[in-house]
């Protein structure tokens, strides 16, 4: 079942590729967006904490060549405008402590699938495989066009995270 209603694949791509349409052709959508994500993050984020060692771990999680959300800060605020979600995968190499984002698009989200416990919620993201040209995803076939990573969520029964993906949905029709 879709989060976005009846929205087939191919809809919901005609409909990000509307959207980008609109928003460099014309100049009110295009202000409109630009007011919404400076309203968002101004001129940048920045994150503090009280604690020393806490604000080292912020800082390398930030800066990090990898994640470089200082730099990025502003795009992904615009297209959380454009499109009303964010998506993020998550990983680290082993043995170390930074966590790895990886900002996807949303053009590149092609479906997303309910939870079964809580229609409300996503339970995994479908990506054009595009996107992963450099990443073994063991989750899908070779013949797939679309990469299903399961979302980030936190089981307090087993202490524990599960899934790859942290998806953040800010508009969402009929809810």
């Amino acid at each position: 079942s879709n989060v976005y209603a009846d929205l087939t694949t191919q809809d919901r791509i005609n409909l990000n590729n509307a959207v980008v349409r609109l928003f460099n052709a014309n100049p009110f959508a295009h202000r409109i967006i630009e007011i919404m994500r400076d309203y968002t993050v101004g001129d940048g984020v920045t994150l503090l904490s009280r604690d020393d060692k806490v604000q080292k771990l912020i800082n390398a999680f930030w800066d990090a060549p990898a994640n470089n959300l200082h730099a990025r800060i502003k795009s992904i605020a615009q297209d959380v405008a454009l499109f009303g979600e964010a998506a993020f995968i998550i990983s680290n190499k082993k043995g170390d402590p930074i966590l790895r984002i990886q900002y996807v698009s949303p053009r590149m989200i092609v479906n997303v699938v309910r939870w079964e416990y809580d229609l409300t919620q996503a339970d995994k993201i479908g990506f054009d495989r595009s996107v992963f040209k450099n990443v073994n995803l063991s989750s899908t076939t070779a013949g797939d066009r679309i990469a299903w990573l399961p979302v980030l969520r936190y089981d307090p029964d087993k202490k524990a995270w599960s899934g790859q993906v942290a998806f953040l949905p800010v508009n969402r029709v009929g809810e």
